[in-house]
């Protein structure tokens, strides 16, 4: 097996160990120990580590691995990266997203006088203010 250093059978199934640098990211023996330490830092698939899928994080359109971190290139239509990090993917939707109301980090219940507020379709309306 490729970029295994040894193998080894218990209960009736085999179990490689990887040579150092080199990882069974999709669990298949066959191929062995598939990915590098070197794939790792763009592979989209297995960024940074196995099974850690860019393109899985929420509401992205594009993605991509660079240095072991996953990079949002796009988002799904209607969706935005307002808090800049990818772990939480693209999770502001601008239509419904009273703290990023019609554009990022337009949060609603910050209106100066305002005791309450609500959004609808890109805009705050306010319910009651201070006199």
């Amino acid at each position: 097996m490729p970029n295994a250093g040894s193998s080894l059978c218990a209960s009736a199934v085999c179990d490689i160990q990887c040579d150092a640098g080199w990882f069974d990211c999709d669990n298949t023996q066959a191929n062995g120990c598939e990915e590098s330490t070197a794939q790792l830092e763009t592979d989209n698939a297995n960024c940074g580590t196995c099974g850690n899928d860019c393109s899985a994080l929420p509401n992205v359109g594009t993605t991509n691995c660079a240095n072991n971190l996953c990079v949002i290139d796009s988002c799904q239509a209607g969706f935005y990266d307002c808090d800049g990090l990818a772990a939480t993917g693209c999770a502001a939707d601008l239509q419904i997203d009273a703290a990023n109301c019609g554009t990022c980090n337009n949060n609603c219940a910050l209106l100066a006088n305002a005791q309450r507020s609500r959004f609808h379709l890109f805009f705050c309306f306010l319910r009651s203010w201070v006199r």
